[in-house]
């Protein structure tokens, strides 16, 4: 007689196969992940003069005698820059107190000669008063060192106005009174610019403050004292002695 063996399977709910499952994930512990610290952040220079270039250090007396050479190129520049101009080039202004002065063709000439590449950049411009103002800057091409050297120079030229107008009644400003008048402040502030480059350029024209020779001092007492001597004979009416 055979026995049927009935096999009983234990059916597990599905909600307490996930509580069982989420128990065993619960025991496993996940490795720690360190976390980098927090660095402060680098703030880069944004202004132009936080940007300096190296700087140089000036040569020792050393290393000035070891390259005579290229003293010697200074010091010849310095020299030709300080040359008192040609007495041909020197003209007079009859229109400003009888001051002196280089033509601007001069100086474009100058700076050809002894510098070969030179440039002007017009910095600002601007209405001063009644007077049209620009200021400008000068490059030049250092013949020795071959770096660029600038110089900065300032002028400014009137408005005209009618004639019998006030100098600032700008409603009786000639047709072609800016025309004329930018230009011709440019030109100022170029040769004021050139004029710091040395005597050569006229940078001592006008100057009363310039100290006089030893030389210069004997020469002038000695034409005082041929003046009084001179004097002095006409009221005795007797000749001087040479």
């Amino acid at each position: 007689m055979s026995r049927n063996i009935v096999t009983k399977t234990r059916v597990i709910p599905r909600e307490q196969t996930r509580m069982q499952m989420t128990g065993a994930a619960a025991n496993i512990q996940a490795p720690e992940i360190k976390q980098p610290e927090p660095q402060a952040p680098q703030v880069q220079p944004t202004h132009a003069l936080a940007q300096q270039p190296a700087r140089r250090n000036l040569p020792d007396i050393n290393s000035l005698y070891g390259n005579v050479e290229l003293a010697a190129r200074n010091n010849d520049l310095n020299i030709l820059l300080n040359q008192e101009p040609r007495p041909e080039w020197i003209l007079v202004n009859q229109y400003a107190n009888g001051s002196r002065y280089i033509p601007v063709h001069i100086i474009e000439y100058l700076l050809t000669s002894i510098y070969t590449k030179w440039r002007v950049e017009i910095k600002n411009c601007a209405v001063i008063a009644n007077s049209v103002c620009v200021t400008v800057r000068l490059y030049v091409l250092d013949p020795v060192g071959g770096e660029w050297d600038w110089q900065d120079g300032i002028g400014a030229s009137p408005i005209q106005t009618k004639q019998g107008a006030a100098a600032t009644d700008f409603t009786q400003v000639n047709t072609a009174a800016v025309q004329m008048a930018a230009p011709a402040a440019e030109t100022y502030a170029f040769k004021d610019a050139a004029e710091k480059l040395g005597k050569l350029f006229g940078k001592d024209l006008n100057r009363k403050d310039m100290p006089v020779s030893l030389a210069d001092n004997l020469s002038k007492k000695e034409q005082n004292l041929s003046k009084v001597q001179n004097n002095i004979a006409k009221l005795l009416n007797t000749p001087v002695n040479a």
